[in-house]
């Protein structure tokens, strides 16, 4: 059955080869990839066509890797992972990462990538059909976000399941991720031993995710006094998780569009001369974390990382500029600097910014939690940058965050 919704957005799920669609219990089969908009458009021709799409894309191009990083944006991440992952030097291949966790020079994350070129051609094959892409985001961060509370533990294995398709998402007590999964005839083994292996601790929160009766029949083949640390959840769970995605978190698998234009090119110049001046990206924690790579990895990115120190100089040298054009009448400075650093500095471990845009008047901060924060580590931040004297105050202070977080802060008239 599918339930007709023209005017709101949709979320549908992109798995090997079908479609499952909101608000529709049975899948929609493609075959090969470059067929999937055909069939999705086909879907809905006879109306019901969303004008917008929130897309869980997991084909079976897309792989997940665990991997040690340093502790940065997506453009160090590139720079750092290219040598071992030469894909995410290839513009025509979709590439995210999860939120970078960790302490000290020891950070990791999940990488996504696909290994050929199909996502963009099928958002191109859709916006043609008339239908917008929101984001596009893998199935294991989707499963990151179907508990509605955490685990006090932080042990959790979320398991996915369709006919001949699993996919595991498991977060480890010593903080390490992982994502995997398996097709065909060794799918359903493979769900079977990943509860089997969570059900084995004490310590460790499940969940699987049924797309289609697979769940069922697999839930089925548990001993009954396992069944009840079980949580058997539908394919509904993945929308209302889906839901919850920023368009700014770091898997987000799609370019996020430029809104720059050249009335703003002075402010945003200042702007970048100003973050590159707090240091974000920690140059001497990059260093050492390069260190430990290999010997030919570390001289091809200490020479990149040279290069973008030269860079950052660069833009140091323009903000001078641009401050002595301040004294001489014309307009933007720089004066949200002091301001970003303590946004910087008292960050707490658990939050990831993922997006700061300032203005003269106003700066705007996104961000998401990579796991549980206690609300004082949460207050204690918000205290370091609106306190008194500081140039830039919140009207309303975001409440505890869960997931992704936003919040706004101005210049006093």
């Amino acid at each position: 059955m599918f339930t007709s919704v023209k005017s709101k957005t949709l979320t549908a799920l992109l798995w090997g080869d079908r479609w499952w669609i909101e608000g529709r219990d049975e899948p929609v089969p493609f075959g090969d990839l470059h067929l999937a908009a055909e069939a999705l458009l086909a879907h809905f021709v006879h109306g019901g066509k969303p004008a917008r799409l929130r897309l869980i894309f997991q084909p079976e191009s897309l792989l997940a890797h665990s991997v040690a990083c340093p502790r940065g944006n997506r453009d160090l991440l590139q720079l750092a992972l290219s040598e071992q992952f030469p894909v995410l030097a290839n513009d025509e291949l979709a590439w995210g990462f999860e939120p970078i966790v960790g302490g000290s020079d020891q950070f990791a994350t999940i990488l996504y990538h696909e290994t050929q070129a199909g996502l963009f051609a099928l958002v191109q094959a859709l916006h043609d059909g008339g239908i917008e892409i929101e984001g596009a985001w893998p199935l294991g961060t989707v499963l990151n976000l179907v508990p509605d509370d955490w685990p006090d533990t932080g042990v959790l294995t979320v398991v996915a399941v369709a006919e001949n398709r699993t996919l595991a998402y498991r977060h480890m007590a010593d903080g390490r991720r992982e994502v995997d999964g398996a097709t065909g005839a060794d799918a359903a083994v493979f769900a079977l031993n990943a509860l089997r292996t969570a059900l084995a601790r004490t310590d460790t929160a499940i969940y699987l995710v049924g797309c289609d009766p697979a769940g069922e029949r697999l839930a089925a083949q548990l001993p009954a006094p396992d069944v009840p640390r079980v949580r058997l959840l539908s394919w509904s769970t993945l929308v209302r998780a889906a839901s919850t995605l920023s368009r700014s978190h770091p898997t987000q698998l799609l370019p996020i569009p430029s809104r720059w234009s050249p009335r703003r090119a002075l402010l945003a110049a200042s702007g970048l001369a100003a973050i590159a001046a707090l240091g974000f990206f920690a140059d001497a924690a990059r260093l050492t974390w390069m260190q430990r790579t290999a010997a030919a990895a570390q001289r091809s990115e200490a020479a990149a990382l040279r290069t973008k120190i030269a860079a950052r100089r660069d833009a140091q040298r323009e903000l001078a500029t641009l401050r002595a054009a301040v004294e001489a009448g014309e307009p933007a400075t720089a004066v949200f600097a002091p301001w970003l650093r303590e946004l910087a500095a008292k960050l707490p471990r658990e939050a990831v910014l993922t997006r700061v845009a300032a203005t003269r008047s106003r700066i705007a901060v996104e961000g998401g939690v990579t796991g549980p924060m206690t609300d004082p580590a949460w207050r204690q931040w918000l205290d370091a940058i609106t306190a008194p004297g500081t140039r830039w105050q919140m009207k309303e202070r975001p409440p505890l965050p869960v997931a992704a977080f936003q919040l706004t802060a101005h210049a006093p008239q």
